[in-house]
Order: structure tokens, then sequence, then C-alpha cells
């Protein structure tokens, strides 16, 4: 099964994410900043998710970690519309404004090319 991991400093945001993103049938953990690194090192993540309220908190090093575990891993940052300007995490694959449909769309449009390629579909016929 596939999973999300969603990293924030704020409980009830990152709670009211992964619920919207359950929809997409995968499973998705939760941890704040300080346990990021750690988590992505246990667990292969497909896609890694950076709140808003991380921002600038060690998000290079969790990339690279993402990146050394599993480099098919999709990082997305969600920040607010009004910051777009500010500078990016450079290895970020992608971005998002953390409205709801927004991130269902984008994350289960990543998830299912992930399943298309997948080595165990490679033998379906």
């Amino acid at each position: 099964m596939q999973s999300i991991l969603l990293v924030g400093e704020n409980p009830a945001l990152q709670l009211s994410r992964a619920a919207v993103l359950s929809r997409l049938g995968v499973a998705v953990d939760v941890c704040g900043g300080a346990d990021a690194v750690a988590r992505i090192g246990e667990k292969r993540y497909a896609v890694v998710v950076l709140c808003h309220s991380f921002f600038g908190l060690g998000e290079d090093e969790m990339i690279q970690k993402a990146r050394e575990t599993s480099p098919e891993t999709v990082v997305f940052k969600v920040i607010p519309e009004h910051w777009w300007k500010r500078d990016l995490p450079q290895d970020a694959a992608a971005v998002l404004t953390g409205e709801p449909n927004e991130m269902l769309d984008r994350i289960g449009a990543v998830l299912a090319r992930m399943e298309a390629r997948s080595p165990e579909r490679a033998g379906e016929g």
C-alpha cells in the first residue's frame, strides 16, 4: 500500500489534511518536523507533504533523506497563495495551496502514475 507523510507543526491542520488525503485509499502518517527525518528513514513514502507551518525548519534535510530512502518519492510543499513569491525548497517537486480538492487531485494523480509504473503491475496482462 502506498503511503503519504504529512509534516507540519499544526496538529489540528495536519489531522484535517490526513482525513482528506485518506480518501485516496492510502496510509497517511502525520508528524512534526523534529520526527520527520527519522520517520522518512524508517519507511518508504510515495509522497511527502510539507505544511506551510514547517517553512524553513530543515526542509532540505528532509527532502534529501526522502530521496535517499526512495528516489521516486514526490515532495509537495503546501503554501498559502500569498507566499508564492517567497523562496521555496529547491528540491520540492510541486507546490500546493492546501485547498482540499487540489490536494486530492494532484496527489492522487502522482499516486496513480506511480501505481501504473510499479513492478507488480508490469507482469499483468
